[in-house]
């Protein structure tokens, strides 16, 4: 979950811009329809709310200008004194067209400009109060032929409400640019509006071209990632011309890069893996296809090549690697890879079954002794499930039988306001192997996962929480009612049984435990795989009181619809975006865009993996609420957990830290 300089984009906030459809239905839930007898103001909130989620989107890709601003006053002309909730709204309408990335203009159907937002300032090089109230002409050139963005305003909100125009636009100061304005009428009682978007074509352009390459292509390494190198070589193997030719495919996987990463720390695992992909990308040349398609894998392919001829250059490959030395901080490493391979023509395979094939050849490279190159054959699956998930499986029994399960709990730290808040904490379980060692979650919920062992994981944790958490747990209920102490996660398996709530009411009578003190955390592919199941449980235990947040938001393009359809209170932001937050832009931007839409859905945010001072301090700047990661606080043992009710600020300092 983690430079070329002209690579730091992150592809999927870009597909924010498609959501504009749906979030636009927020913006109606958001602010409430006024009376029959006064509907003058809904449209243009409806308008604003579409523009500002929508700009969301565009807005990864522009960065906005830093500097004091007056107030912009929304001159909606000709009207008296309005009520008080039609001042909230014209409030609300002015406060989120100012929030918008996307260069917006409100004017009378006269022409002239009444709301004139920051990022139209910028793409105009002018201040609003240096043009509102002003006409909109004022801002293009026309040539004499050229109907002005006033008549065709006035033409689309005689025939069908809206209009596009293309025209060259004035930049004080600078010269001319080519701008696509949308023109959309609005309808509002005795007031008709016209709401301007304006964009600069040429940017646009640049935008779409860079959009184009992030779908395609990994952040960190800059080499395809695993969708467009999937599709190439389902293409290749579609080409009726080679359909005969000889073909290849390795899957490459890091030896040992968890020890990089856990003694280095994450930048340094980010070093290697941009040094590793520029040295197999030089070694192979620019006619095999080269991706990164996981954390520390990579797969190349090989078209026109016989399966002797790319052995070859993968044992090659594997020595170049192991004379190549990786320093970090004054310390060194020696590197090596495991190569899974695979020879086949497109009459075999397909690209997924040829990577997956690849995926199993590279696990038995791994299992033989890792630093080796294994060729796929057909008895490799049975080897990969006895010797993998298999074995897995039954350490995980073995360790629920002989209880060596351990629970740590992370501090969760308020960013916001002037008085100290207590940290709460989320709830994350190890296992112990038979020798004592710490075996991460990353290595056991997996085959858990698959092998429905997650239900008997989650009543384990569950049952240990409340039962040895029970005092704690009634004593912070006692002093923050409306406040949860503990955010246990929850599997989509345990979502999905049947029996499952049952069991949870059980246990909440049993210990006698609030159940507003605890919060469950859902991944949303955990929700949507039984979704109505899911949907019942969480409503049920909603209204008893416990909270629910949504785990690794910002990660599936469809998060945004679920929000609508679950009883969540709480968006726990990705960790991929707050990594390097204090020096990417982009990750910057996603971060304050989902930050946003929680807001504007009155859900709290909380970030994860804040792992320095930077960090939390740019996380607080953006308003988002809650941080956790090893900056906030460490871990701690769970067993015996007390919890220390802070009156200051250095009070709550040393309840997250100690």
């Amino acid at each position: 979950m983690s430079q070329r300089p002209a690579r730091r984009f992150a592809p999927f906030g870009l597909g924010l811009v498609a959501l504009a459809p749906s979030l636009t239905l927020i913006g109606w839930a958001f602010v409430e329809r006024p009376p029959a007898a006064s509907l003058a103001e809904p449209p243009l909130l409806v308008a604003g709310a579409s523009g500002l989620l929508a700009a969301l989107g565009l807005g990864l890709l522009r960065r906005r200008r830093a500097r004091p601003r007056p107030p912009a006053v929304p001159a909606v002309a000709t009207a008296s004194p309005a009520p008080d909730a039609r001042c909230a709204r014209c409030e609300t309408l002015t406060a989120m067209l100012r929030a918008a990335n996307e260069a917006i203009i409100l004017c009378a159907t006269n022409g002239r400009i009444e709301i004139f937002n920051p990022a139209a300032e910028m793409l105009f090089g002018c201040l609003a109060e240096e043009v509102v109230g002003q006409h909109f002409d004022s801002l293009v050139d026309h040539s004499p032929d050229d109907s002005t963005p006033l008549a065709l305003a006035l033409l689309a909100a005689e025939v069908d409400g809206h209009a596009v125009h293309e025209a060259q636009a004035r930049r004080h100061g600078d010269r001319p640019f080519p701008a696509r304005l949308r023109l959309h009428r609005l309808d509002a009682g005795r007031h008709r509006r016209v709401l301007i978007f304006a964009e600069d074509l040429a940017m646009h352009e640049q935008q779409e071209g860079q959009a184009a390459y992030l779908r395609r292509h990994d952040l960190l390494t800059g080499l395809l990632n695993r969708r467009e190198f999937e599709r190439r070589v389902e293409a290749a193997l579609r080409d009726p011309a080679g359909r005969r030719q000889p073909r290849a495919l390795c899957h490459l996987d890091v030896d040992q890069f968890k020890i990089i990463n856990s003694t280095c720390g994450h930048a340094a695992g980010d070093r290697l893996l941009q040094q590793l992909a520029l040295l197999i990308e030089n070694r192979l040349g620019e006619k095999t296809s080269l991706a990164r398609i996981g954390g520390d894998e990579f797969a190349a392919f090989f078209s026109g090549r016989d399966g002797d001829e790319v052995l070859a250059i993968c044992e090659e490959l594997q020595q170049t690697v192991r004379n190549f030395l990786f320093t970090w901080c004054d310390q060194s490493f020696d590197v090596a890879v495991s190569i899974g391979l695979i020879a086949f023509t497109a009459d075999e395979e397909t690209a997924s079954s040829a990577l997956s094939k690849a995926d199993i050849a590279c696990h038995t490279a791994k299992h033989n002794g890792r630093d080796r190159l294994h060729v796929y054959s057909d008895g490799d699956a049975e080897l990969i499930r006895h010797h993998g998930d298999m074995h897995m499986v039954s350490a995980i029994t073995r360790a629920l039988s002989d209880g060596r399960f351990r629970l740590v709990a992370q501090p969760i730290v308020a960013l916001q306001g002037e008085t100290p808040e207590p940290p709460h904490y989320e709830i994350l379980v190890r296992m112990l192997d038979e020798t004592g060692q710490v075996v991460i979650p990353g290595r056991f919920i997996p085959a858990a996962e698959r092998y429905i062992l997650m239900p008997a994981v989650d009543r384990w944790v569950i049952h240990r929480i409340l039962s040895t958490q029970a005092d704690n747990l009634r004593a912070w209920h006692a002093r923050y009612p409306d406040r949860f102490l503990f955010a246990i996660n929850l599997s989509g398996t345990s979502l999905g049984d049947e029996g499952f709530l049952s069991y949870l009411k059980r246990q909440f009578a049993d210990w006698a435990v609030p159940f507003a003190s605890i919060c469950f955390e859902i991944t949303e592919t955990a929700a949507v795989r039984s979704l109505e199941r899911a949907r019942a449980l969480m409503e049920e235990l909603a209204g008893l009181g416990v909270r629910f947040a949504l785990d690794d938001f910002g990660t599936g393009l469809s998060s945004y619809g679920y929000l609508r359809d679950l009883p969540v209170s709480l968006l726990k932001i990705d960790g991929a975006f707050v990594r390097g937050l204090s020096d990417d832009p982009v990750n910057r931007a996603m971060v304050e865009s989902i930050n946003q839409i929680g807001h504007v859905l009155g859900l709290q945010t909380i970030a994860e993996w804040a792992e320095d001072g930077a960090a939390i301090e740019a996380l607080r700047a953006l308003g988002v609420d809650y941080a956790q990661g090893y900056g906030v606080g460490a871990a701690l043992p769970v067993d015996g957990f007390q919890i220390r009710f802070p009156t200051t600020a250095s009070d709550v300092q040393s309840a997250s830290s100690r």
